[in-house]
């Protein structure tokens, strides 16, 4: 199983689009998703028009008129590791608190001892209070910094805690479903925090780490990494990647529940891939929560989750198994 999974990781790897310039972890589920995101045109309008852009100094200098008339949030990174703060930070908070787009901050966590989270958060916690931002506060979490998963879980979990102890306020996690399921333990307290989640993929609905999208009370992303695109200069960005991200729910629920007052923008066109393909057909979910895999098979690793009647492409089939962002059992969809 291992021999089939990493032929398939090298196929894929050949022909999958290079990561950010941020150095996103690169997992097994992150690779899959690469390649049929490249591969696959988008196959229906965007359901989600309360779009945003999560930017940092790898961005460069920006026009932020211009990235403005094209958003609704943008995500600032505010720093990384124990206490390293963004060398753009403080301009690109101020540009777009000078265009009146909502702001959140994140700070990209690089585990290192059992107790440096603690850096981290005191690090994190004045910037985010003397922010005036109004989205969720975020961890980044896309490295383990050679821990394993209990060790990686337990720090995860610390910070959190000391964090909602000193602004008693949750953190939002920022995640890929590859990355959650491959480095952390199973357990019941992930799914209390809102998930931003990174999945770039032309689905109409991204993959959910196994905590927020289990079987029991499951939950679902408030936001969604769902593309990293070549088009930085058409939001007056002056690096050419630019990531960019959908909030789960109305422009209503978005202005009331962040206490905004923005207009919409009109209608924003779906990112277009290179090198398209159309899909063989596309399919349902029918079941409450699909696992997805890396392999045709129940014994290859388990890469996230779609949850009921989410629309799928599928791409090919191989007996009784459905390639999509990974493969599905053809029990579990329903063709339209």
């Amino acid at each position: 199983m291992l021999d089939i999974e990493t032929q398939n990781l090298k196929q894929l790897g050949l022909i999958s689009r290079p990561f950010s310039s941020q150095l996103k972890a690169r997992t097994l589920g992150d690779t899959i998703t690469e390649f049929i995101a490249s591969r696959t045109g988008k196959i229906q309008t965007v359901n989600y028009p309360v779009v945003g852009v999560d930017i940092s100094y790898w961005q460069g200098s920006i026009d932020f008129g211009r990235l403005a008339s094209k958003i609704y949030f943008a995500f600032v990174r505010a720093g990384r590791g124990n206490s390293d703060v963004d060398s753009l930070y403080s301009t690109n908070l101020g540009g777009l608190h000078r265009y009146g787009r909502a702001i959140g901050l994140y700070w990209y966590m690089m585990p290192r001892t059992g107790t440096n989270f603690r850096q981290h958060v005191d690090s994190f916690v004045p910037r985010w209070r003397d922010s005036g931002s109004q989205l969720p506060p975020v961890f980044d979490i896309e490295e383990n910094g050679g821990m394993n998963k209990t060790d990686l879980t337990a720090w995860i979990q610390k910070a959190v805690a000391r964090f909602e102890d000193a602004t008693n306020v949750s953190p939002m996690i920022y995640t890929s479903a590859g990355f959650w399921n491959g480095n952390t333990y199973r357990n019941d307290w992930a799914k209390t925090l809102k998930l931003w989640v990174a999945h770039w993929t032309s689905l109409d609905n991204p993959l959910i780490p196994n905590d927020w999208g289990a079987i029991s009370q499951p939950k679902t992303w408030d936001y969604w990494q769902h593309a990293v695109l070549p088009n930085g200069v058409e939001y007056g960005v002056s690096s050419q990647r630019l990531d960019h991200n959908r909030y789960h729910y109305s422009l209503a629920v978005f202005n009331s529940t962040y206490k905004m007052a923005l207009p919409p923008l009109g209608d924003v066109p779906p990112p277009v891939p290179s090198d398209i393909i159309k899909p063989m057909y596309l399919a349902d979910v029918t079941a409450t929560t699909l696992n997805v895999r890396a392999g045709a098979g129940d014994e290859f690793s388990d890469i996230g989750n779609l949850p009921l009647n989410t629309r799928i492409p599928v791409v090919s089939e191989s007996g009784d198994w459905r390639r999509i962002d990974g493969f599905v059992h053809k029990d579990y969809i329903k063709k339209i």
